[in-house]
């Protein structure tokens, strides 16, 4: 499992069978007080290729209030590097490693990041 936390979206990668999304969600709801039920209108789960591809949007910083900006890629470096600590699956390593390499090729192939403005 990998857990990304920024100041504006908490995304939790999760790889397994069943409802193991559900219970990543319940566990990081429980541990911060919260109900899942509580939780439930800002939570969006995706699954499978739209999962992967979202994540590499993420790490692309298309899907960043400020579109471009170069803070969430290391944020999601640290936490990959949180999770590989945690002994994170083979999948995930693999995903993670995709992502970095989806991101620099979308930051180097297009002008996204000079659009980017960081207060």
């Amino acid at each position: 499992m990998l857990i990304l936390s920024t100041c504006n979206r908490v995304e939790i990668l999760a790889v397994g069978k069943g409802n193991i999304v559900g219970r990543e969600i319940d566990a990081w709801a429980r541990a911060r007080g919260h109900s899942t039920s509580e939780l439930a209108p800002y939570v969006y789960v995706h699954k499978d290729e739209v999962a992967i591809t979202h994540l590499f949007t993420v790490a692309s910083s298309l899907d960043s209030m400020v579109l471009g900006e170069p803070q969430i890629l290391g944020q999601l470096k640290e936490a990959y590097r949180n999770a590989t600590q945690a002994r994170t699956t083979r999948i995930i390593n693999r995903l993670l490693h995709k992502s970095f390499s989806v991101a620099k090729r979308v930051s180097t192939e297009t002008d996204i990041a000079a659009s980017a403005v960081i207060h």
